[in-house]
């Protein structure tokens, strides 16, 4: 089993990898070689082998098996590719297939190499432990996803304020698209959000002896994050935020949220634990 886990744990940073380079020569556009046909199968691979992956710690722990810093960084990865594969499943985007691609790959393989091979459990996991854990993941995937088309709405804005219609301007989807999706995807992050982040404050407030601390740094910013998505979800309501100012702000959660996340995961940092 071990054995198994580890070829695939492996394998898994470069399959996504290799499905980044496939898509990436959509920015080739007519001149793309053939071989970029096959891009949806090379998709559909490393999200297959994935899937095993955790089948397998499943399997091995007896338990749901998504703790610790890392294998949730991986969780994320996958409901990160997942998520964009069903969105766009119908109308492919394959030069945001490469960046977003490009983004799990880097994710997954500071996983891999740092994750463990071995998942050991040594407790049941209470359903509000897998609730809070499973909507907090689909949570900062959809909030990723929002953060990388905001940052693809200011960089095709910038294209042409400066008149530079090449291949990034000619291959990436329109503004009203990006911006559609920059909301929407901040939407669903913050409804999951918002489910995962009461569950936790109130398995906190069970399991602290002291009372709940609302000041803790990780929940501080968990709530801030909350917030700032939530202001991006209805910002076409908001007089003044218009969807350049909602993608830059989009993009800059996206960055929040990954200190976030290493904040509140990496032990040396916060005693915060799943």
């Amino acid at each position: 089993m071990s054995g198994a886990i580890q070829a695939l744990v492996v394998l898994l940073p470069f399959g996504y990898l290799v499905a980044a380079v496939f898509y990436g020569m959509a920015f080739a556009g007519p001149k793309q070689p053939p071989l970029a046909r096959l891009r949806t199968l090379f998709f559909i691979a490393p999200l297959v082998v994935h899937t095993v992956l955790f089948g397998l710690y499943w399997e091995e722990a007896g338990a749901f098996p998504i703790v610790g810093t890392w294998l949730v960084i991986s969780a994320v990865a996958l409901v990160t590719a997942l998520i964009f594969a069903s969105i766009t499943w119908r109308h492919p985007q394959p030069s945001v297939a490469c960046i977003v691609l490009l983004v799990v790959t880097v994710m997954q393989l500071l996983a891999s190499a740092f994750g463990p091979l071995r998942v050991e459990i040594g407790h049941d996991v209470s359903p509000f432990t897998l609730l809070h854990v499973s909507t907090s993941i689909v949570a900062a995937a959809c909030l990723i996803l929002s953060g990388i088309y905001g940052f693809l709405y200011i960089l095709l804005f910038q294209q042409m304020r400066s008149k530079r219609f090449g291949p990034l301007f000619k291959e990436l989807p329109p503004l009203d698209l990006l911006t559609r999706t920059t909301r929407r995807a901040a939407l669903v992050g913050f409804l999951f959000l918002t489910v995962g982040l009461n569950v936790g404050i109130g398995m906190g407030h069970q399991l602290a002896e002291d009372g709940f601390d609302y000041a803790d740094p990780h929940v501080i910013l968990f709530i801030a994050l909350w917030i700032h998505f939530g202001v991006i979800a209805f910002s076409r309501q908001i007089r003044g935020l218009t969807a350049r100012w909602a993608s830059i702000a989009a993009a800059a959660g996206l960055v929040a949220l990954l200190i976030t996340l290493l904040l509140t995961l990496l032990p040396a940092v916060t005693s915060h634990s799943f």
